[in-house]
């Protein structure tokens, strides 16, 4: 994904922004559980994706070429949405623990944020990879006000 943590950190707190969040008011308003149990849910989320993130940047600095391939994302996101689950099962009442909906919910949001950091982010952020991936970073606005 991206080779420096605060760039790991910066490209999740914006897709939080992006796409979790208004994912998780538009499902709040259609499914039939509370919506507070969605809320929960995405805060564990973004809880173990910053975790997962700093787990994720220290396995990336042992690989050789210090990149981190498609696959390793979706093992990452798996991973995260085992925490996720089972922490969530054992929070939740047992008549409102819906696992099909929090696999709806977590699955739907990994899959627009990866398409959106694979593909959507790049012609917006040319140099985004080069740059470790933040979204914000000193050199992009210093080089913008010259």
């Amino acid at each position: 994904m991206t080779p420096v943590l605060a760039g790991r950190l910066q490209v999740r707190a914006v897709l939080i922004f992006l796409v979790a969040v208004p994912y998780t008011l538009l499902l709040g308003l259609t499914l039939s559980v509370p919506s507070w149990v969605l809320w929960i849910g995405l805060v564990l989320a973004i809880l173990f994706g910053f975790f997962m993130d700093v787990v994720c940047n220290f396995i990336q600095k042992k690989r050789w070429d210090n990149d981190w391939p498609p696959l390793l994302f979706f093992i990452a996101g798996f991973v995260e949405f085992i925490l996720l689950f089972e922490s969530m099962k054992m929070l939740l009442p047992s008549d409102l623990f819906r696992g099909e909906i929090i696999a709806l919910h977590y699955w739907v949001i990994w899959l627009i944020s990866y398409i959106f950091v694979q593909h959507i982010f790049h012609p917006f952020k040319p140099m985004y990879k080069y740059s470790g991936g933040r979204v914000l970073s000193g050199t992009d606005i210093s080089s913008r006000l010259k």
